[in-house]
């Protein structure tokens, strides 16, 4: 794991001390505009109460797929935000 994050530039956290004030909305928009403008971007939602990213992308149902190749584990895009 530490390989891959050796390639990540920057990091942007979307935090808050209250909950309902919309960053999972900011983190997703922020995420999606920076890959249509023809960046990288990676989203991580670690709400303890639930994930609310997939529910916002209108994905809830799909799941990201996991393939043995080169004797590592790699996690394919299930999503194409461009």
């Amino acid at each position: 794991m530490a390989n891959y994050l050796d390639k990540v530039k920057h990091i942007i956290l979307v935090a808050s001390g209250k909950g309902g004030v919309g960053k999972s909305t900011v983190a997703t928009n922020l995420a999606v505009a920076l890959t249509r403008e023809g960046f990288s971007a990676g989203l991580l939602d670690a709400d303890l109460y639930g994930p609310s990213v997939p529910l916002t992308l209108g994905v809830s149902d799909q799941h990201p797929q996991v393939e043995k190749k080169k004797r590592k584990k790699q996690l394919y895009q299930f999503l194409d935000m461009v």
